[in-house]
């Protein structure tokens, strides 16, 4: 992606349906993600920008074209996702494609999405642009920390699937209001405006990062609190 509807589709599931794997890394503050459904990089997001960028994942994920994900649609595309972004030179090419505008081999730092932190970390040489190379060499180096990771903690990839298998059929349910095993563009805008309206605080249809943080303080403060409370009983 917070426990909100939106974010309470976690990213470590990454749902079934990549039609929601979008806003719950949106509704976590996530900051790539934040700024992909900031459609014209003025640091907040518009809740035309969230309907949209939902609806991008929603229909590449709808591939029969009918206006509908099934959730055997959404775990095809989920799993193409997981296997495409486990492919490094695959994964590279696919951002190189979406983000590469005057297609002259690099990602300048104005075409780019990333934080600044983040850019300047894969822009080895400091020259501004990101090259094939220095993106794969950043790929390779993220999934390897990351299985390093999952090592550690003890979990083999059965595990995780099996892991990820469970939870993420409930969250299609959460979306899939009809209860009819398809999700619709309207049920998905719907999902949408709930968990927008949860964040948006000051009720102007505009999404901050500050309104993500102080959202997820609250939360976090009112689960402490249900846990002190608990405790003491």
């Amino acid at each position: 992606m917070n426990r909100h509807l939106i974010s309470s589709l976690t990213v470590s599931a990454l749902v079934t349906a990549c039609a929601l794997i979008a806003p719950q890394v949106f509704a976590r503050g996530h900051a790539p993600m934040f700024e992909k459904f900031d459609a014209n990089k003025d640091g907040k997001v518009t809740r035309t920008e969230a309907h949209n960028k939902v609806l991008e994942h929603f229909r590449s994920a709808d591939t029969n074209k009918d206006k509908v994900v099934t959730q055997e649609e959404a775990q095809k595309h989920r799993e193409q996702k997981m296997k495409d972004r486990g492919n490094p030179e695959k994964f590279v090419e696919a951002q190189f494609k979406a983000h590469d505008k005057n297609k002259n081999g690099k990602i300048e730092r104005s075409e780019s999405q990333l934080p600044e932190e983040i850019f300047k970390r894969i822009d080895k040489n400091g020259d501004g642009a990101i090259t094939k190379q220095e993106a794969l060499a950043a790929h390779q180096a993220r999934m390897a920390k990351k299985h390093e990771s999952k090592e550690s903690r003890g979990k083999g990839p059965g595990e995780h699937k099996k892991h990820h298998g469970k939870r993420s059929g409930s969250f299609f349910a959460r979306i899939d209001k009809s209860g009819d095993g398809k999700i619709t563009e309207v049920e998905v805008k719907a999902a949408v405006d709930e968990a927008f309206s949860r964040f948006d605080q000051n009720k102007d249809n505009v999404i901050t990062r500050t309104e993500i943080s102080q959202s997820q303080r609250e939360h976090r403060a009112s689960k402490c609190g249900e846990g002190r409370e608990k405790k003491n009983k």
